[in-house]
């Protein structure tokens, strides 16, 4: 009842991720047919600073796709401190714009970044301590911490640019 099956051994993402992986393959192409500086539609918050630290997320979690099939496990967890890092450092500078262009809304959108921080480093907690599974965490990472917020950044940024 309710019980998930088991995945083969090795990292198999299950088909949600896939799903969004390959929308995110098929949006954030290296050429995009549109031509150059084109803006996702669904991404774009219309701020170039923030629209262009989402795309260097979305590259760095392609990467660390890449070497966590790879079967790197030590390459895997460094991408994953340094991605979890990256992810913080976009929040901060995320949340000094929002505080000057929307001021009610940066208190929301800093809410939600901080409870995502705090799961997504309970979560790398629980892998460096063997309670949860390498994928659990690139999932939360790649869903939450970094397509997640880019969709609520998109809708707080969004409020002050349009007219």
């Amino acid at each position: 009842r309710g019980r998930r099956a088991a995945r083969p051994p090795g990292l198999q993402p299950g088909p949600q991720l896939l799903r969004r992986l390959q929308a995110l393959q098929l949006r954030h192409a290296a050429v995009d047919p549109r031509g150059p500086g084109a803006r996702d539609r669904w991404l774009a918050c219309r701020h170039e600073g923030i629209d262009d630290e989402h795309r260097e997320l979305f590259a760095a979690c392609h990467k660390l796709l890449d070497v966590a099939h790879g079967g790197n496990p030590d390459a895997a967890d460094a991408l994953i401190r340094e991605l979890i890092s990256k992810i913080e450092a976009h929040y901060h500078r995320e949340e000094k714009i929002l505080h000057e262009y929307h001021p009610a809304g940066a208190i929301v959108h800093q809410h939600d970044n901080h409870a995502l921080s705090a799961r997504t480093h309970a979560l790398h907690r629980g892998y460096l301590c063997g309670r949860i599974r390498r994928q659990e965490l690139i999932d939360h990472i790649i869903h939450q911490a970094v397509v997640g917020h880019a969709r609520q950044a998109k809708t707080a940024l969004e409020k002050p640019y349009a007219n």
